[in-house]
Parts: structure tokens; C-alpha cells; sequence
């Protein structure tokens, strides 16, 4: 996806549309600004199952739940509004010698709201309980180029092409 001034381009695909169209209008409503607002500073984040992290992200994540090794959850009140899940630590050569790594792969809010502060709540809960010295996630580039996840001192090292649709 470009980037443009004032915003991102969103890329939508027919079979995104037609397979999970009810997540893509709310984000789509969400980017507009009519989604709730959940302050992360009111929220506790904690480990959660496996089982419920899973079902969180079919509900709510775009491209569904994958299989994870550590799962957390941010919880207002009683009520479970973000999932973050991350893989088993990895060793990763690197220049400056060996990283412990852990991949990111799934974040997602509910889809009725939208978690201001919830990833940043969710990556130091996640830092305070493991040995880490590296976390790298992928991103999706058909709704936006990734300057959200910049703002959180990630950063870009590859940009992989577009796939060809078949």
C-alpha cells in the first residue's frame, strides 16, 4: 500500500469482501472514526489460553487465528477488547552476535472498538514475562505502509512485492 499524505491507501480484495466482509466494514468504520474508544492505561493485559485467544482472533482478526506459543489479552473490566500472540523464542544471528527473538503474529482489537495505547500495553507485558531481545512481526500492507508500527520503534528491513493473484 502507498502512503499518502493524510493517511493510507487501503487495497480491498473481492474474496476479502465476500469471505470476511463484516471485519472489513468495521474497520473500515473504525479508520472513519465511528468505532468505541478503549483507553489502554484502563486496561489490564495478562496472559490468556490458548483456546481464547483463538477464538478472539476468528471473531475479530481479518485473517483469522494461527498457531501461536504465547497468547495475551488486554481486559476492561471483565470484558477481553485486544489479543496480541507471539511465537517460541527463536535464536537469530545477527552482526552484533545471537538474539532472542519472538515473532508478533497476530494483534487485533475487538471490532466494535478501537484500543488506544493496547498494542504498546500488550508488547511490554509480553517483555516483562519472557527473555527478549528482539520482537519482528510482519504487517499487512494492503491497509497501510506500517507508520503505526514505526511509532513503536519497529523497524522496516524488508519490503517483500506484492503476490499475484492466480
Amino acid at each position: 500500500a502507498a502512503e499518502v499524505v493524510g493517511g493510507d491507501v487501503v487495497h480491498l480484495h473481492e474474496d476479502t469482501w465476500r469471505d470476511r466482509g463484516d471485519i472489513v466494514r468495521a474497520r473500515l468504520l473504525n479508520r472513519a472514526g465511528r468505532a468505541r474508544r478503549v483507553f489502554g492505561r484502563k486496561t489490564v493485559a495478562k496472559p490468556v489460553d490458548a483456546a481464547v485467544a483463538r477464538a478472539f482472533l476468528e471473531e475479530h482478526h481479518l485473517w483469522r487465528a494461527t498457531k501461536a506459543k504465547y497468547a495475551y489479552g488486554l481486559f476492561l473490566q471483565e470484558e477481553l477488547v485486544a489479543v496480541a500472540t507471539y511465537t517460541k523464542r527463536k535464536l537469530v544471528k545477527r552482526p552484533d552476535g545471537a538474539r532472542r527473538t519472538h515473532e508478533l503474529l497476530r494483534f487485533c482489537a475487538r471490532r466494535d472498538a478501537r484500543v488506544v495505547g493496547g498494542i504498546t500495553k500488550l508488547l511490554k507485558a509480553f517483555l516483562r514475562d519472557r527473555e527478549v531481545d528482539d520482537i519482528v512481526t510482519n504487517i499487512d500492507r494492503d491497509w497501510g505502509g506500517g507508520a503505526n508500527w514505526r511509532s513503536l520503534g519497529f523497524e522496516t528491513v524488508e519490503v517483500m512485492p506484492p503476490l499475484p493473484m492466480a
